[in-house]
């Protein structure tokens, strides 16, 4: 797929999504250290964990087991 026809897909979907896309989408592509929405310490946190997951993957749990004990 081509950059324009990406470009033109993703304001598509953009522009018919809820609040939280557009926030989400913009908070991911802006350097780490302009992300405004969270403090350093949060930050810094979110990337200490990261890290962890990286050193140890098996540690975590999927989605499906996250949602299936939110349910019970």
């Amino acid at each position: 797929m081509e950059n324009s026809t990406i470009r033109k897909e993703l304001h598509h979907l953009i522009d018919g999504a809820n609040e939280e896309l557009p926030r989400l989408v913009y908070s991911i592509l802006l350097p780490k250290d302009q992300v405004s929405d969270f403090s350093r310490e949060q930050l810094d946190q979110l990337e200490k964990r990261y890290q962890n997951h990286l050193k140890n993957p098996e540690e975590g749990k999927t989605w499906d087991e996250v949602k299936a004990k939110l349910k019970k």
